[in-house]
């Protein structure tokens, strides 16, 4: 089973409330590297080299980041990204509570592949 990764990230502001989910494809600038569990999204930088969201240090990452928006829009803070954690529970029936979610954990009968969708 192929699963497409997704990421949840939230600004690093204590009591900020802005959170943001992409995948493959919603951000322009981002790119899939192939490999387990559905690969790893990069963001890829003016000079074509690509960072992986869920690592942040140099300044030329800071900078790719903020240009391909995924900042927070009130303090200009990258925004913090974790992929997924899903968990199949074929008891517990997908509802709007795993649509609409913004944190990175999923215990339901989709396996993740609502969780988060209505953000994209």
């Amino acid at each position: 089973m192929t699963t497409t990764p997704r990421y949840f990230g939230k600004c690093t502001v204590k009591g900020c409330k802005h959170r943001r989910v992409i995948e493959p494809g919603s951000v322009e600038r981002t790119k899939l590297f192939p490999g387990p569990d559905g690969g790893t999204l990069t963001v890829l930088d003016a000079a074509g080299r690509d960072w992986p969201l869920y690592e942040i240090g140099s300044r030329d990452q800071v900078e790719a980041f903020r240009a391909a928006g995924l900042a927070c829009p009130e303090h200009g803070t990258v925004v913090d990204f974790r992929s997924g954690r899903f968990t199949y529970s074929p008891e517990k029936v997908c509802n709007a509570k795993c649509m609409g979610a913004t944190g990175p954990a999923c215990d339901c009968s989709c396996s993740g592949a609502n969780h988060g969708g209505q953000h994209l």
